[in-house]
């Protein structure tokens, strides 16, 4: 008869930002999700982008601090937008 089967304890500890991740690694849990802090950080981003922009009133200033469309095209799979611009 086989062994116990390995238990894996999985928590999403959004609400306690202030425990150190060994206090849940003592505990046994075998992995944590950091559901919604990029979210979150986005979100603060872009309120912090769109006030720039308002209150310069130009978009050259925060182009340096975002990601440039390259990159955004290749997360959103849409790289064949350079295919087109290379071969048209």
């Amino acid at each position: 008869m086989p062994g116990p089967i390995p238990t894996r304890v999985r928590i999403v500890p959004t609400k306690y930002h202030d425990t150190p991740v060994d206090v849940f690694r003592d505990l046994g849990v075998s992995a944590a999700i950091w559901a919604n802090h990029a979210m979150r950080a986005a979100i603060t981003a872009m309120v912090e982008t769109g006030e720039e922009i308002y209150r310069t009133q130009s978009i050259s200033g925060v182009e340096k601090k975002v990601a440039p469309l390259r990159e955004v095209f290749e997360l959103t799979g849409e790289d064949i937008f350079e295919e087109f611009a290379q071969r048209y």
